[in-house]
């Protein structure tokens, strides 16, 4: 659901990323949310990517399109931190990176050279099917130590998320494609790499999404 925007001020920083190690001559896509110029703000020894806003932030395909673009733009990183559609800190940005820094350090740390592979499990008729089980197996194939299940019951569906290497991906793809075509009923639909926004711990203690109201 969708919150009121009643604490959004203007001027207000829109979060897209933090990020550490970005290659030599990266620019930001000149347009972000609403219009707004993208721009980094360096913060210690990490880079926050951002936008100021002017009027808060509807949850439009095109807006959820350019938070997407613009973080996988920053995604060229070494190392990056995706915040979710909608994160609006109403706060001086600098003091709320810098009291979160050694989380933020850590976690940039782990997720270096790392992106998120999700593999969608889809059952293709009316019989039950054991997802779970489905999903243990491509776990078990693709030997990656951290992942996460999510299970849809109404829709029939689930999917496992993969924290994986970035230079691993084709292995990755080749360890889980033998289950992946043995799965009678279910159709099993990897994508990605994508940014690691399953594997980002939440910062958003003082910044919470700031949407338009509906």
């Amino acid at each position: 659901m969708e919150r009121s925007a009643v604490s959004f001020n203007p001027g207000s920083d829109y979060l897209y990323a933090i990020v550490h190690g970005l290659p030599r001559g990266w620019r930001p896509p000149a347009e972000g949310i609403g219009g707004a110029p993208v721009r980094t703000v360096p913060v210690r020894d990490v880079v926050v990517v951002a936008s100021h806003l002017a009027t808060p932030v509807s949850r439009t395909p095109l807006n959820q399109a350019v938070h997407a673009d613009v973080v996988e733009v920053a995604a060229r990183a070494q190392s990056v931190l995706p915040f979710a559609f909608g994160t609006v800190l109403p706060q001086a940005l600098e003091p709320w990176v810098c009291a979160r820094l050694p989380l933020v350090r850590a976690s940039l740390r782990r997720l270096r050279g790392a992106v998120e592979m999700q593999v969608r499990l889809v059952s293709l008729d009316a019989c039950p099917r054991d997802l779970e089980a489905l999903a243990r197996r491509l776990v078990d194939a693709a030997g990656v130590p951290t992942w996460a299940y999510r299970e849809a019951p109404r829709l029939a569906a689930a999917s496992v998320t993969f924290l994986v290497r970035r230079r691993a991906v084709s292995e990755f793809l080749e360890r889980i494609a033998p289950v992946a075509s043995r799965a009678a009923g279910v159709a099993v639909v990897p994508s990605g790499p994508l940014p690691p926004y399953s594997f980002t711990p939440s910062l958003e203690t003082a910044a919470s999404p700031v949407l338009a109201a509906s």
